[in-house]
């Protein structure tokens, strides 16, 4: 028999949406809107846009003394030494220091030449002796946590060391000597803030007083006679992306060099607090990891990232650099701290979901690695989740991420550049019947009204809604068919399959036949039945197909 052709049905199909994406949280760091700062370790590149493990902070890796043109500087496995001899800088063999595990910054006394050596475990405490520095373990300090900065006072044993706590937030710990030569903390010197992010501490010159960078703010602690307080009237904020910082003079002044932009920022005190001195700052700057005021003046030095020491020395007007107090080719070495992670901020859905997926752009290297984990209790728990992979999570509509970088080799790093999250919810609904052959005229479709009544010997059109990426929707029907539906689209998250369903010729008037629907995703599945789907009333007396066109 001629096989009858239902042309409306293509244009139903259609007409049906094309779907809808999943709720999904996006973020390709161009800025940091969507990280959780506080809960973030690893370094944000907001101009190339990626994440990264940080490398070591040095922002005292280079010290500069007040008298004469000499200064200290971190290399690979120790501290260098240089002076001017007339014609450029030249090492100081006797002054330099080899041999130390991990240096990350030096601090000069004025008035002797000793020099503070902070690694990452320890304070080093280094004097001359007449033909070399020797190590004087009587200043010397181990046991450090997470060290990153150092300052001393010029003409004195007092040393202040910033390092970070396990939530990221500064600690000042404090040091001096006692009567018998040997260094003690000072407890109502040391204090644990709560600045995160912190960067770098210098002390201020014959005081107790402090400051403290992070990597937005400077921070002034004045000592009121019994501890440190915060003077707002000296601190500044709405800054960003501070690598190294230095107050200095008799007259305070404050040297912050920036990472993003390349610039060094001066500011001097005013009766108002600390001001912007243009003609005191210096622009398009090479990128470097530390920089070093010479005490006295206005001048300062930078260590370059490709281990050079660039000079400026101000003329009364500008900046002019100094080619003959420069250093260059230094093997510095900035290792990559392992393991750091990243946190995004809470991101909502729009409905309860209890399935998501992980998309990333990623960059992981031999011995690198980056661990992803999501939450749906604000990060008091964690699930693992392989990127490209939908997994089951507990019912909610919070969600967070956070993915652990790590690398065996501290000279690389992995790097994320996006990352996606969509979240959604396996459900199948809305089934319809949309046409039938040889049906009775008083029977309207579609129609969701059951049961719908039919001959047998007939063709039966159907569809369900899915949401959640079905990849697969059967029909089962009572009478043992099985039948395997066609979705209007591919990769939505919701979306409209269609069935045909031939009802069989020898069904007896007043049989119902039920259906059960299952959505599936890879092994996930929900299902809807309908008991009571299709009545039989009749008998069609030739076979008549439907034919379905998309």
């Amino acid at each position: 028999m001629a096989k009858m052709k239902y042309w409306l049905m293509a244009l139903l199909l259609w007409l049906l949406p094309v779907g809808i994406y999943a709720d999904t949280f996006q973020d390709t760091f161009n800025d940091k809107t969507k990280i959780d700062i506080d809960k973030t370790g690893v370094a944000v590149d907001t101009t190339n846009g990626y994440l990264s493990l940080p490398k070591n902070p040095m922002p005292n890796a280079l010290a500069m003394k007040e008298f004469g043109y000499e200064y200290a500087v971190v290399v690979e496995n120790g501290v260098k030494f240089f002076s001017f001899d007339g014609a450029g800088m030249v090492e100081n063999p006797f002054l330099s220091i080899g041999s130390i595990t991990n240096p990350l910054g030096v601090a000069l006394r004025e008035d002797q030449q000793s020099i503070w050596v902070l690694t990452d475990t320890e304070l080093k405490r280094y004097d001359y002796n007449g033909s070399d520095m020797v190590y004087n373990p009587f200043l010397s300090i181990t046991g450090l946590s997470n060290p990153i900065s150092i300052s001393a006072q010029p003409a004195d044993d007092f040393v202040a060391i910033l390092s970070k706590d396990g939530e990221g937030k500064g600690v000042i710990s404090y040091f001096g000597k006692d009567e018998n030569g040997q260094i003690i903390s000072i407890p109502f010197l040391s204090m644990n803030t709560n600045i995160m992010n912190p960067v770098s501490i210098s002390l201020v010159k014959n005081s107790y007083d402090l400051v403290i960078a992070s990597s937005d703010a400077i921070y002034y602690y004045a000592y009121d006679g019994t501890g440190l307080i915060q003077n707002p009237f000296l601190t500044i904020t709405g800054q960003e992306n501070i690598v190294s910082f230095m107050a200095a003079g008799d007259e305070l002044q404050y040297k912050i060099l920036k990472d993003d932009s390349k610039v060094v920022e001066s500011y001097l005190l005013s009766g108002t607090g600390m001001d912007r001195v243009d003609i005191l700052s210096k622009t398009n700057l090479p990128e470097s990891i530390a920089m070093s005021i010479k005490p006295g003046s206005f001048d300062f030095g930078l260590l370059t990232e490709t281990g050079d020491i660039q000079y400026y020395s101000f003329d009364g007007s500008t900046y002019i650099r100094n080619y003959y107090l420069e250093v260059t080719g230094l093997n510095i070495t900035q290792k990559y701290r392992s393991p750091k992670e990243y946190q995004s901020i809470e991101f909502k859905a729009s409905k309860l979901c209890d399935t998501a997926r992980l998309v990333v752009t990623e960059e992981v290297l031999e011995n690198t690695s980056i661990q992803y984990y999501i939450s749906t209790d604000s990060g008091s728990t964690w699930v693992p989740i392989i990127p490209n992979t939908w997994i089951d999570t507990a019912l909610s509509d919070k969600f967070k991420i956070r993915a652990v970088f790590s690398t065996d080799n501290d000279q690389i790093t992995p790097k994320l550049y996006d990352i996606a999250l969509e979240v959604t919810r396996l459900d199948i609904k809305n089934l319809m019947v949309t046409n039938i052959s040889l049906k009775y005229p008083e029977q309207e479709v579609p129609t969701n009204i059951f049961p719908v009544v039919v001959k047998a010997g007939t063709e039966v059109i159907f569809t369900v809604e899915t949401e959640g990426y079905a990849k697969a929707v059967s029909a089962a029907f009572t009478t043992g068919k099985v039948v395997d539906l066609v979705p209007s689209s591919t990769d939505n998250d919701t979306n409209t399959w269609t069935g045909s369903f031939i009802i069989p010729v020898n069904i007896d008037d007043g049989n119902f036949i039920g259906i059960t629907a299952t959505a599936d995703r890879d092994g996930k599945q929900k299902s809807i039945t309908e008991n009571g789907f299709l009545i039989i009333n009749g008998q069609a007396f030739f076979d008549v197909d439907l034919i379905l066109v998309e």
